[in-house]
Order: C-alpha cells, then sequence, then structure tokens
C-alpha cells in the first residue's frame, strides 16, 4: 500500500500500511500467568508470552506491580532472562510500583503495606534484579523525594510515567520537568470521588507534555472520558493505548481465589472484552481484554477522526515512547483490517 504521513512535534513519521500488530506498553500477565506471582517459572513466562503474541501483540512490557522484596527478588531475575531471549517482542520491562500513593482509592488494587516512598536504593536494587531490562516505571506525583528518583530513574535509561496518584497540575509538572514523560492510564488509579476541580484526571489532561496512556477495553473509562482524552492530547503530547491485562486475561468468566485468599471476578463486556472486578475493595483489578479487543472498541467509540490515529496509538507511538524503532521488533504480519472495519488475527 501507499505510505502514510502524520506529523508528531514537528517531526515528519511515515510508515507502510498495514500495521504488522500491536505493542502494549503495560500487561501484568496472561492465561493464569502473573508476572508479581512468587510462583512464576519461566516456563510460565514462555507460554504466557507466546498465548500473547497469538493475540496479536507482537511488542509489549511484562509488568510487574507492587510487591514485596522478596517477590521481586524471584520474579525479576525471571522475567529478565526470559526477555532476552525474545529481544524482538519483549522490549523490556515495567514496575507499577512500588512508589505509588498509598491513599485509598489511589492505590487501586496494589497492597496499601507493600507501597514505599521514595527510594533510590531500592529502586537500584529493583535495577539490578531486572539486570537493566526495566524499561518503564510508575511512581506517583507528589510524594516526598519523588524528583529525585525520577531524574535516577532517567539517568537509567528508564522512562517515568506517573500515576497510582492524588497529584496536582503543580506535582505532575514538576514530576515532568525532572523527566516524566508519561501517564499511566489516566482516570484510572483515582477515587471514584474526587473534588470537581481539583482532581487527577482534570490535572493529567492539563499537563501538556505528559503522553497518556488509557485502557479501552469499555470497562476502564466511559466513552466521554476517552472522548476528552483524545480530544485533548490526540495532537501533541499524544496519546496510547494500553491492556492492562491482569494474570485472568484469557480465561473464562467465573470468580477466581488467589493464594493470598483475594476473590476476584472476571466478567464480560462491549465486543467480548473482560474485565476482572475486586468485589471486596469495590475496584478493578486490572483488565482481561487484549489490545485487539481494546483497539477495536476505542474506533468502535467513534471519537477518532481517522485509522491513522488509532494505528499510531496502538503501534507507533508506543514504540516511540520507549525510543524503539520499528525495525527493532518482529513486523512479521499478526493482525489485519477487515472489510467490516475492525482489527483481526490473520489466519496462516
Amino acid at each position: 500500500e501507499s505510505k502514510r504521513f502524520l506529523f508528531f512535534s514537528g517531526s515528519l513519521i511515515v510508515w507502510a500500511m498495514p500495521i504488522p500488530g500491536f505493542v502494549d506498553l503495560q500487561i501484568n500477565g496472561w492465561g493464569g500467568v502473573d508476572f508479581s506471582a512468587d510462583g512464576l517459572t519461566e516456563e510460565d513466562c514462555e507460554r504466557a508470552f507466546d498465548e500473547i503474541v497469538a493475540t496479536g501483540t507482537i511488542g509489549f512490557l511484562p509488568t510487574v506491580i507492587t510487591s514485596s522484596v522478596a517477590t521481586y527478588q524471584h520474579v525479576l531475575p525471571i522475567l529478565a532472562r526470559v526477555a532476552r531471549k525474545r529481544p524482538r517482542t519483549v522490549l523490556g520491562l515495567h514496575l507499577e510500583g512500588p512508589f505509588l500513593d498509598p491513599a485509598p482509592g489511589a492505590r487501586g488494587s496494589h497492597r496499601a503495606d507493600l507501597i514505599r516512598e521514595p527510594d533510590t536504593a531500592l529502586l537500584d536494587h529493583l535495577i539490578d534484579l531486572a539486570g537493566g531490562t526495566v524499561r518503564v516505571l510508575t511512581v506517583a506525583a507528589g510524594r516526598p523525594g519523588v524528583s529525585d528518583l525520577i531524574a535516577s530513574a532517567v539517568a537509567a535509561g528508564i522512562k517515568v510515567a506517573l500515576g497510582h496518584q492524588l497529584a496536582s497540575l503543580n506535582d505532575l509538572e514538576a514530576a515532568a520537568h525532572a523527566g516524566a514523560t508519561m501517564l499511566t492510564h489516566l482516570g484510572n488509579g483515582a477515587p471514584n470521588q474526587v473534588h470537581r476541580h481539583n482532581n487527577p484526571l482534570l490535572a493529567g489532561l492539563s499537563c501538556r507534555s505528559l503522553t497518556a496512556t488509557i485502557i479501552t477495553d469499555g470497562f476502564h473509562l466511559p466513552k466521554a472520558a476517552v472522548a476528552a482524552v483524545v480530544s485533548i492530547k490526540q495532537r501533541d503530547p499524544g496519546f496510547v493505548v494500553v491492556s492492562d491485562a491482569s494474570y485472568l486475561a484469557g480465561l473464562t468468566e467465573g470468580t477466581y481465589h488467589r493464594t493470598n485468599g483475594v476473590v476476584l471476578e472476571v466478567v464480560e463486556g462491549p465486543l467480548g472484552a473482560f474485565v476482572v472486578k475486586n468485589p471486596a475493595q469495590k475496584c478493578l483489578s486490572g483488565s482481561a481484554a487484549s489490545m485487539l479487543q481494546c483497539a477495536n472498541h476505542l474506533w468502535s467509540l467513534g471519537v477518532l477522526e481517522s485509522r491513522d490515529e488509532l494505528e499510531a496509538a496502538v503501534f507507533h507511538k508506543p514504540l516511540q515512547l520507549l525510543d524503539l524503532n520499528e525495525d527493532l521488533v518482529d513486523t512479521s504480519a499478526r493482525v489485519r483490517w477487515n472489510d467490516e472495519g475492525r482489527f483481526e488475527i490473520m489466519r496462516s
């Protein structure tokens, strides 16, 4: 096909269509494999990674949520070893925590007792455990010492995202000045009820230097919120779709009991996508949707002006955020745009 052209921040970007698949900056597990579980094995990772690629996601960041030091010591070396075997698919690791806001609502389903204040020594330890494969770190803006933590992460070559926070616009701008470039799942990781003016969503929308990631699974954000993010962020600095898939993604609807006693429910929503709910905490606990489902749901909302915007949000822009050239990922075509106006998996 002919090439298409798009401008980001004054730079001309050219790509050939169609996109080969999706790039996901936040995926916590798949098919019963939890990337933050004490029992994680390399075999588990290999199987989960194969299943993720089969859904059309050709590049991704396995994400480890707020955990104990013992859990980090177990899972990070395992994920790093498997990542090195698949450098064109596993693009690095995403640490979502432990430097988040422990306040109810802000922390989401992260355990309050495991959340830590910004600690550069602990960050250095986590980076060492992961053998330098950490690509993204999510922290809460506005926490004491977070600017130094952000600067330390950036110096180590890590992209810093801001999320699970009660941050003001001033907090976000200070974090951006320290080197943060992204907002983790904007509109989520926040209390259900907030001040009508002073709240993390409006602050995130107002901060022009931060690219927003959003979960478009049909559960995490209503159409109005997605439309607001798209309208405000689409030109500069942009927005990116993430799945935020939990370890229950790829499983059937039902009730699941974790080994730590937490009960989670998987329920079905739009376009066959699923979401994970934590009834005890009355919050969502990650999606159970693939990037394919998230991309198709976003397109179905009718809030995008063109398919170019969709393709940028699910493939081109995530790679730009990581400073990765597109030829560094496996570009074997996994998806195609069908006659019904949706992405679908290519069958061999």
